[in-house]
């Protein structure tokens, strides 16, 4: 079980700076500024969200390397709100015809879909 909880903080780790890397990315080089401009309330508590959702992935990361038992309880909050946002975002980067983006992220769901199940089957046992 330990290695997988290092596991785990590895990739929480990861995917809090990689959320920020993708939306300093696609606001950066533009890919999404006249999407933005069509509907700016929905990005900005879209961003908000997902900024959320990395901030907890980072909190719980650093928890689960210092072996705190709440860490692991935020690690399944932060993966929730992580897996909600890469199935949502893969739809909408198809939708605006990125499917580079879609299929990052498509890949990134199935990742975090994978870390949930291994979870649930070791604290099964």
């Amino acid at each position: 079980m330990e290695k997988l909880i290092k596991a785990s903080g590895m990739y929480a780790l990861v995917s809090s700076f990689a959320i920020c890397l993708v939306w300093a990315i696609l606001l950066g080089f533009g890919f999404i500024r006249d999407e933005i401009s069509a509907h700016p309330l929905q990005y900005y508590f879209l961003i908000g969200a997902e900024g959320l959702s990395a901030c907890l992935l980072l909190i719980s990361s650093i928890g689960l390397f210092r072996g705190s038992a709440r860490a692991l309880k935020l690690f399944y909050i932060a993966m929730g709100m992580l897996l909600y946002a890469v199935i949502f975002a893969t739809g909408k980067f198809l939708n605006l015809g990125l499917p580079y983006f879609a299929l990052l992220f498509a890949a990134v769901s199935i990742a975090t879909a994978v870390f949930l199940i291994i979870h649930l089957i070791k604290i099964k046992e």
